[in-house]
């Protein structure tokens, strides 16, 4: 056994202590968690269809090969004010399609909804859809994406009044003024790609949702 003294100790302890802070400074930071799913089941209540399987400890999300994008929303929790965190990684598969994942809050439906997005070009973007007609609200790069195929990403974005707050890996991004729905609305996750081909497996690994202390 090697020599481990009480400096040794210290040392280990304020190491472990920071890559603890760095860990949690990317996830949700509410001290209530309103939903989180890991996706190791179909019971988190979500829309499920022919599109979505849940498998190998995610939500598997096949885009058809005739679409250039896909939507999925929650049908049992609804929110407003909220802190919501997605881990993505890459498909591996068109690497020229530019793919693209993100999170869906403020949804009335399917056809009116905001979109958190990034594409792994290295592009965010938060944009509206209304009455089925997309308006980008704002877009810039973010040095700290990960754009390599494989590689997994943690999107966050914070929501309180009208204020709209985006981060990509623990790294804030933009604050942003949007307009909020006056009542509770759904959440989801969205994927997307340039151009339509074969069908496209998109895997999403966790979703958590808390409130914004």
């Amino acid at each position: 056994m090697g020599n481990f003294n009480g400096r040794s100790i210290v040392r280990a302890t304020i190491i472990a202590l920071s890559l603890l802070g760095a860990s949690s400074a990317f996830a949700c930071e509410g001290k209530t968690v309103i939903f989180e799913d890991k996706f190791e089941d179909d019971l988190g209540g979500w829309d499920v269809d022919k599109a979505i399987t849940f498998e190998k400890s995610g939500m598997n999300m096949k885009v058809p090969n005739d679409a250039t994008s896909y939507r999925e929303l929650n049908n049992a929790f609804f929110i407003k004010d909220a802190d919501i965190c997605l881990e993505a990684p890459w498909p591996t598969t068109p690497p020229d399609a530019n793919p693209g994942v993100g999170i869906v809050f403020w949804a009335a439906d399917y056809a009116n909804l905001f979109l958190y997005q990034a594409q792994i070009n290295g592009n965010v973007g938060l944009y509206r859809y209304v009455n089925k007609n997309w308006v980008t609200v704002s877009s810039q790069d973010a040095p700290t994406l990960k754009k390599n195929s494989g590689d997994s990403n943690l999107l966050r974005i914070t929501l309180k009044g009208n204020l709209v707050s985006m981060y990509v890996n623990g790294t804030k991004l933009k604050d942003i003024r949007a307009q909020a729905p006056t009542t509770d609305a759904r959440f989801g996750v969205y994927a997307q790609r340039s151009k339509a081909g074969s069908d496209q497996i998109y895997v999403f690994k966790s979703i958590k949702v808390t409130t914004i202390d």
